[in-house]
């Protein structure tokens, strides 16, 4: 053998028993396997319930219904919550909890015709309505202040904080 080929020999042993003694030590140092079935958890939020049980279930994860909330703006039946969130690690088989978006349950608009504005303006406060004078009308037989008139009328179906205009007299002979 020459001279020059046991020092290619000796080098590439060098070499390899580096390349192991490195391996030995990023795999007895690493905080984690470094060949994991794990994943992050994705973000599944505003997608339909199906759509995120589907991206749920993909990558092994078990989708769980954890009930509705209500969530103005939110079409119902979109995801508004899930536990855990977004990008946290979990092995396959673990739970993820998904809430829902509920239906919106609609409000009558309270009859509040006769009533003082002020007085007016806090029942529709306590049906989750908004109240805001859309009108002053002259009117005889009316004492002022008193509404006389809603818009939408009394009985409507609203969604909660719609805003209900009143229609308030200003009394015999006075002007707006």
């Amino acid at each position: 053998m020459t001279p020059r080929s046991r020092l290619i020999r000796d080098v590439a042993l060098v070499a390899a028993a580096g390349f192991v003694a490195w391996g030995v030590a990023l795999l007895w140092t690493a905080p984690a396997p470094i060949f994991s079935s794990d994943h992050a958890v994705p973000r599944v939020l505003e997608l339909s319930l199906q759509d995120a049980e589907r991206r749920i279930t993909a990558l092994g994860f078990r989708p769980r219904f954890a009930g509705t909330e209500q969530q103005p703006g939110v079409p119902a039946g979109r995801v508004v919550g899930q536990d855990p969130p977004p990008g946290v690690v979990l092995p396959p088989g673990s739970a993820v909890q998904l809430t829902t978006s509920g239906s919106r349950t609609p409000v009558l608009v309270p009859d509040v015709i006769g009533f003082a504005a002020t007085q007016a303006t806090r029942v529709l406060d306590a049906a989750g309505l908004a109240a805001a004078t859309v009108d002053s009308v002259t009117d005889g037989a009316d004492a002022p202040g008193v509404v006389i008139a809603t818009r939408p009328a009394a009985g409507s179906p609203e969604d909660a904080g719609t805003t209900v205009g009143l229609v308030v007299s200003v009394g015999a002979g006075s002007r707006p």
